[in-house]
């Protein structure tokens, strides 16, 4: 039987970097399908299509220390499964029948079957997001791998907080490949390919994205508000935010009173606790006034996104 994948090497980062603009890959699966915490659609079209540069990520020390601690979880997990074993991949695998579809995994798994081990270093204040097993993002990486390559299974092993090991089963679900499959193809033939901004999701940067993009401003679209309902929604959701967060202000307060000297309360179906905490801020204008000379060193100009100014247009 063919292999339904082509595997490619690449002599330099800088290659496989601009290899991967032309492709969708496993980091970029959930940002078009719009469960990404930290990426948009927005982010991936404008990388794809070669309006933006990826984010340079290589002095970030996550980056560093999960690059550095990927060799430990996949021995850890080894020693764990005597059963499988574990290889390196360094290569990219690129779908034969669907080109811009490609997966760059972090270690092949044979035994019963052929699998792969996706690898994640996760800090502390991530852990909530795995108590009920891999976040849906990371699942919906491993199913599009499962899809490139063919496969019959994933584990997906996790240290968290450079402490506790996790590991977990991935079962290959062709519901679910399809639907990422659909995304993926949709997504590149239907913006990318035509050069066609996908729909705003809110998500990821997004905004910061669009900054980028038109980091100035002049003049005014002038525009019907019969052709763009989008602004009277955007000013009736503007009165509800303010009205429900004065609200919620209020009930947050009614509660503190409730509370008094005590932690929290408790009924039936939540816990309620008053976070209290001492903290200390950063005098700013203080440093300005009282040493310019040392605020001037460690001062940086950059584009900042302000939001949307609502006021009564003018005649």
């Amino acid at each position: 039987m063919s292999s339904p994948y082509t595997e490619v090497r690449y002599k330099t980062d800088e290659e496989w970097r601009e290899a991967r603009r032309h492709g969708i890959g496993g980091s970029d699966v959930a940002a078009i399908m719009g469960i990404n915490p930290w990426k948009s659609p927005l982010e991936v079209w404008l990388e794809k299509t070669g309006r933006a540069d990826p984010p340079d990520l290589s002095g970030k020390q996550s980056v560093e220390w999960g690059n550095r601690l990927e060799a430990a979880v996949a021995d850890r997990f080894a020693e764990a499964h005597p059963e499988l074993k574990v290889l390196r991949k360094n290569c990219t695998m690129i779908s034969k029948d669907r080109p811009w579809a490609i997966a760059n995994i972090d270690r092949e798994l044979r035994g019963d079957g052929r699998g792969i081990l996706e690898i994640k270093t996760v800090g502390l204040r991530s852990e909530g997001l795995w108590v009920y097993g891999p976040p849906e993002h990371y699942l919906a990486q491993v199913q599009h791998y499962l899809s490139v390559t063919g496969w019959d299974f994933a584990w997906v092993a996790c240290l968290i907080g450079g402490q506790e090991y996790r590991e977990y089963p991935i079962r290959r679900d062709e519901e679910d490949i399809a639907a990422i499959d659909r995304a993926v193809d949709g997504f590149w033939n239907g913006y990318v390919v035509p050069g066609v901004m996908p729909a705003m999701t809110g998500g990821g940067g997004e905004a910061k994205a669009l900054l980028d993009l038109h980091p100035e401003g002049e003049g005014y679209v002038p525009v019907l508000d019969a052709d763009l309902p989008i602004l009277g929604e955007r000013i009736a959701l503007g009165a509800e935010k303010k009205s429900l967060d004065a609200r919620i202000k209020a009930i947050d307060n009614e509660l503190r009173s409730l509370i008094g000297d005590a932690k929290g309360i408790e009924s039936e179906s939540v816990r309620c606790t008053w976070v209290r905490s001492r903290a200390k801020k950063f005098d700013e204008k203080r440093l300005k006034e009282e040493r310019p000379e040392i605020y001037e060193c460690y001062e940086e100009e950059y584009d900042r996104d302000g939001g949307m100014r609502l006021s009564p247009a003018r005649d």
